[in-house]
């Protein structure tokens, strides 16, 4: 059984999340997924998420795609459940900072794992959800 993983804020759930998950989803059997912690989103974008970690992660278990939603925590924690879910294929999405993989990849290795590491194409256009919260934040 071949087991995917990603990880990203999904603050508003939309098409081009969806398409990511899907074809993650697409290079294995299961697909686990860890959602970023409130703290987690602020620390990286400077603002707060528009929806709570609880409400994105009953979001993405809504639509069925993943096997596991993993509620994210700080850094080296999500790196304890990353290795506990064990996958064969991390992916990122296209956007994603290369510091995470490289410290992924290194700590998956460190602990034996053979991990493969993917990016995603962009999906939706390459539309964003701070793009969107921007749009809501205006009207």
């Amino acid at each position: 059984m071949k087991k995917v993983f990603c990880l990203g804020s999904f603050d508003i759930l939309h098409q081009g999340h969806l398409e990511f998950l899907q074809d993650a989803k697409s290079k294995g059997d299961r697909l686990f997924v860890l959602v970023m912690s409130d703290n987690a989103v602020f620390n990286f974008k400077g603002k707060n998420p528009m929806n709570s970690q609880k409400k994105r992660v009953r979001a993405l278990e809504k639509t069925g795609i993943p096997y596991k939603v993993i509620a994210g925590t700080y850094f080296g924690e999500n790196l304890q459940k990353i290795l506990e879910a064990r996958p064969d294929i991390v992916v990122f999405g296209y956007d994603q900072k290369s510091m995470f993989e490289r410290k992924i990849r290194s700590f998956l290795k460190a602990r034996g794992l053979k991990t493969k590491f993917l990016h995603s194409k962009k999906f939706a256009g390459g539309l964003h959800s701070s793009d969107l919260r921007e749009k809501l934040e205006k009207n």
